[in-house]
């Protein structure tokens, strides 16, 4: 686990409340660092665990006209760390559901992922699942065909189990292998699969899944999937999003406003402008992907590309830097959809961006 975790500005958390009230009450746990968060209203309590270390936050939030929302500290207290300070910002995203992603508020960190407390899934599922957070990134070359970068996770009710049957690399997303890998991760019990020395892995009764493998080591990798669904026309994902990017040749997490819609992709393009400032009234880089295989290499992903692509540090480059996204539509009945993706830098092909998207 990282010890420096606060860093002088808090650069953006990714918010999923499991309430349809936003003036109501929500609880949320995950991996990494043991995070959990308290919402009421617009008041929010982070507290977070790491060994013997531990730190609670204590903000409030406001609404920004790119769909984002601000979250300012109001107070922080730490045992073992360097909390943030008062007035601090970071920034989130609500739609009714049930997980919350966190950027752990430290420089070159991605986002920690934490879904609602407590219940584990009452039916059988299969979901799609895509890296979130990878500490050995730079080591396992997205440009690797045998880089497990996305792929499925299926539950059993009746052993009460979940396994990963299917792996899947980026630069070769139709070839399906599983590391060997098939057994059950473990049993859940009220919401999170407990007892093994190396994964951290939390359900919804929803079939939302977070899981942290190779907990405690410098390889500790977080995983968040959805429910598998067929994706019915390509109109399906178009609209206005708000959300967040990973840029792994930066490290750096930066918010972005985006558009979903026909473009030179036969399925449609993605646009994407990253915004700035406490406010993020600002405007910076603008990348765009270009969607062409709808429900490919399974059902409820879209493969692309962006539409610039330079080698960098790739000795065979190839061209094309290739990305795959998944949807999740109409988020627990909330109206809007849910657009995750990871694909090969457009700067770096050997480099990843790790994309979460809400529709507005």
């Amino acid at each position: 686990m990282k010890k420096k975790v606060f860093l002088m500005l808090f650069i953006s958390v990714f918010l999923l409340s499991c309430s349809d009230d936003e003036d109501g009450s929500s609880t949320y746990a995950g991996p990494g660092s043991k995070w959990s968060l308290s919402v009421t209203g617009s008041e929010y309590t982070f507290s977070m665990e790491d060994g013997s270390n531990s730190m609670t936050i204590n903000a409030t939030s406001e609404n920004l006209s790119t769909g984002h929302k601000k979250i300012t500290v109001s107070s922080a207290t730490a045992s073992g760390l360097t909390p943030p300070n008062p007035g601090d910002v970071a920034h989130a995203i609500e739609v009714s559901g049930t997980a919350f992603l966190l950027h752990p508020f430290e420089a070159g960190a991605e986002t920690i992922a934490m879904i609602s407390a407590g219940t584990c899934p009452s039916t059988n599922f299969t979901a799609n699942w895509v890296i979130g957070g990878r500490a050995t990134a730079a080591a396992t070359k997205i440009t690797d065909n045998n880089g497990d970068w996305f792929g499925s996770i299926s539950w059993n009710t009746s052993t009460g189990q979940a396994s990963f049957p299917v792996y899947r690399s980026v630069e070769d997303p139709t070839n399906v292998f599983n590391d060997g890998n098939t057994n059950s991760i473990g049993t859940c019990s009220a919401g999170k699969v407990e007892n093994l020395p190396s994964v951290d892995a939390y359900f919804t009764a929803s079939g939302l899944v977070i899981v942290s493998t190779n907990v405690g080591t410098n390889d500790e990798s977080h995983i968040i999937g959805i429910p598998q669904s067929t994706i019915s026309a390509n109109a399906d994902a178009y609209g206005d999003y708000a959300g967040f990017i990973f840029d792994q040749e930066n490290s750096a997490t930066y918010p972005v406003t985006a558009s979903v819609g026909a473009g030179v992709g036969s399925v449609g393009d993605i646009s994407m402008q990253v915004r700035t400032g406490a406010d993020l009234s600002g405007t910076g880089t603008t990348y765009t992907i270009r969607l062409n295989n709808l429900n490919s290499p399974a059902n409820g992903m879209i493969r692309g590309q962006f539409n610039s692509c330079t080698g960098g540090s790739v000795s065979n480059h190839d061209g094309t830097c290739e990305a795959v996204c998944v949807l999740s539509e109409n988020v627990n009945s909330s109206g809007k959809d849910f657009l995750y993706c990871i694909g090969q830098h457009p700067s770096d092909e050997d480099d990843r961006m790790t994309i979460l998207l809400v529709e507005k």
